[in-house]
């Protein structure tokens, strides 16, 4: 099994979470799931390095 990565750099920003603003552009499907989630802050990433 490979083993976690040691390093996660991430470049980006937080955004406040709108199931209807991102499910287009992120495809996520039925808003149930994301319920919990409405409102709330997510982080966006631009930039994604796995170390």
């Amino acid at each position: 099994m490979p083993a976690a990565p040691q390093l996660v750099t991430v470049e980006g920003t937080v955004i406040r979470f709108s199931h209807r603003d991102l499910t287009g552009r992120y495809h996520l499907g039925p808003p149930g799931p994301y319920r919990a989630f409405e409102g709330g802050r997510a982080p966006v990433a631009r930039e994604l390095t796995v170390w």
